[in-house]
């Protein structure tokens, strides 16, 4: 909702024009209930970060967005220059992070962060973070706000920050519904003419 790449209310926009019989049913779940729901047939069309493929699914990139490491106003980092972190402070911090495999999961073992937290969405994590208690990732637009109004702030961009893709899902085989189609085509439109 607050990304700018994203273009999916577009692209319903753009649906509901060419099908407006069609009665939707939006659901927002995590990354694993997302693939297990269209794996099931419950689900027609998903829309999640792209990050460990499933042979059973057809990926469709939508649009990226970017994540960086993310202190609250009461943590003792939060007045610091960015050029006062060590490596080993900030792998030594309590992190907080995703339950899933993820990005997020793999960045926080590759830089060796001390996991001691685990939430399931960003709005756990933007909590747990606002605690001052833990630091954590988050996507730059749903950071933003806290940020403005000083309760966040990003600690050492240039280094702890990575980007993620974001695809639309459908089962693989059988082929999608003609439903579903159309609304994959609208999805992948909306986010073609964001891109041109």
């Amino acid at each position: 909702l607050t990304s700018t790449e994203a273009q999916v209310a577009t692209a319903m926009r753009a649906f509901d024009d060419i099908a407006p019989d069609v009665d939707m049913k939006d659901l927002i779940l995590g990354t694993d209930a997302t693939e297990r729901g269209i794996l099931n047939d419950e689900i027609h069309v998903g829309i999640s970060p792209t990050h460990r493929k499933s042979t059973s699914l057809d990926y469709y990139p939508l649009y990226n967005e970017l994540m960086y490491l993310y202190c609250g106003q009461t943590h003792p980092w939060f007045s610091r220059d960015d050029d006062a972190f060590s490596t080993k402070e900030i792998r030594e911090a309590r992190f907080a992070g995703l339950e899933f495999h993820s990005h997020n999961m793999a960045v926080s073992q590759k830089e060796r962060l001390n996991h001691q937290a685990q939430v399931n969405d960003q709005e756990a994590l933007a909590i747990l973070i606002q605690s001052g208690r833990y630091v954590g990732f988050l996507t730059d637009h749903f950071a933003h706000p806290y940020e403005e109004l000083k309760v966040v702030r990003n600690v050492r961009p240039d280094r702890y920050r990575y980007e993620i893709e974001f695809s639309a899902i459908v089962k693989h085989h059988p082929t999608p519904s003609r439903i579903a189609r159309a609304f994959l085509q609208c999805l992948r439109d909306a986010h073609a003419d964001e891109g041109a």
